[in-house]
């Protein structure tokens, strides 16, 4: 029911070849990401950064941040959106991403993650009600399928009602609940 990654050595060269049981999980990190697409990124710094990773095939943070003027949380957020639409890939003994070109097209990551259509549909139809919104705590209730969710936060953890976050408890990234009340958060 998980990822996993083989790695074949020749020399120089490593062939990786990594397995997923659904075509929308292997791209969300196996939801780790989600959290990383949720802040907006304008096309241009997309774009900008195809561009930098075509003419210079690799890919550092650091460098992108310093060139671009941008803050080093908007790279991230950046990296996870590359990662998901097919233009990063991620080296696992060196811990780094690279740059490459999948065949996606940009506006395709909500197409290919369930929750994340399901954060979109959440608050596109206001079913998230935020309760409390302190510095130490947020609470919201968000309306499900018959029942409401209740969704509760803080700086060490985040709990859902939903049978998801019972299930996976985080491991799986975060169900679309908590991530639609970060999203209404955030906006």
């Amino acid at each position: 029911m998980q990822s996993t990654t083989w790695q074949l050595y020749f020399g120089e060269v490593v062939f990786s070849f990594s397995i997923s049981r659904d075509t929308w999980r292997g791209f969300s990190g196996e939801g780790a990401l989600l959290e990383e697409l949720l802040e907006d990124i304008p096309d241009q710094l997309i774009q900008k950064m195809d561009n930098y990773g075509y003419a210079n095939q690799e890919f550092n943070g650091a460098l992108l941040a310093i060139d671009s003027g941008e803050n080093f949380k908007k790279i991230n957020n950046l990296t996870g959106k590359l990662s998901a639409i097919g233009l990063l890939g991620y080296e696992l003994d060196s811990n780094q991403f690279y740059y490459r070109r999948l065949p996606f097209k940009l506006n395709r990551i909500l197409t290919l993650n369930p929750r994340l259509k399901g954060v979109e549909k959440l608050l596109a139809n206001d079913k998230v009600k935020i309760i409390k919104n302190e510095e130490d705590i947020v609470e919201a209730r968000v309306e499900g399928s018959g029942v409401n969710h209740l969704v509760v936060f803080n700086p060490t953890s985040e709990k859902c009602t939903c049978t998801w976050f019972s299930q996976n408890q985080g491991e799986r990234g975060a169900c679309k609940h908590i991530l639609a009340v970060k999203k209404k958060i955030k906006n």
